[in-house]
């Protein structure tokens, strides 16, 4: 019994993808090893946290890093600092109520259109896009996702002196692209 030349290929790609996928898998382990996350104590023990706030309420019940990836979340998390450069301290809080941990990991994904995204698939730049990202969590004057934002930016090449620029205010000079303005 001999196979077409194309079911031969098509095992062939199959084969490629698999070994392709692992080595990713295995390089992302290797990458993210060593990775330091905040100790959910310290974050337990903070005092002065204002009562009126939704962190007030969570505080007693964050979810150590260690048990999120005992639960099989522990790709989840390296793809996410491969991405971004850290895990964020949300996780923490959104593994209390697990559909906002699932949910939140499918959102972001899919708000930045991700895989294409990353690799140049589409009709708009990444940097415009990371860009975009970055203002607008500083016009929402959000610390946590302007931090998220900006190394999410500065890792797909967003040119510094554009951030310093959005930083500085001086959105009309010519760092900017017209785009960018």
């Amino acid at each position: 019994s001999f196979m077409p030349a194309a079911m031969v290929l098509i095992w062939i790609v199959v084969v490629g993808l698999i070994v392709v996928a692992a080595s990713l898998v295995l390089w992302l382990r290797s990458a993210t090893r060593n990775v330091q996350h905040v100790d959910p104590g310290v974050l337990r023990d903070l005092k002065n946290v204002p009562q009126d706030t939704l962190f007030a309420i969570l505080q007693p019940h964050i979810v150590p890093m260690e048990t999120i990836r005992e639960r099989g979340y522990g790709p989840l998390l390296e793809i996410v600092q491969l991405l971004i450069g850290v895990v964020p301290t949300c996780d923490m809080l959104l593994e209390i109520w697990p559909p906002a941990f699932h949910i939140y990991n499918v959102i972001v994904p899919n708000f930045l259109n991700l895989p294409e995204f990353l690799l140049g698939v589409g009709t708009r730049p990444s940097s415009l896009i990371t860009l975009a990202m970055y203002v607008s969590s500083r016009a929402a004057e959000c610390a946590y996702c302007t931090a998220h934002t900006c190394s999410f930016a500065a890792r797909r090449g967003l040119a510094p002196a554009k951030l310093r620029a959005v930083i500085s205010g001086s959105l009309d000079g010519t760092e900017l692209t017209q785009a960018e303005r």
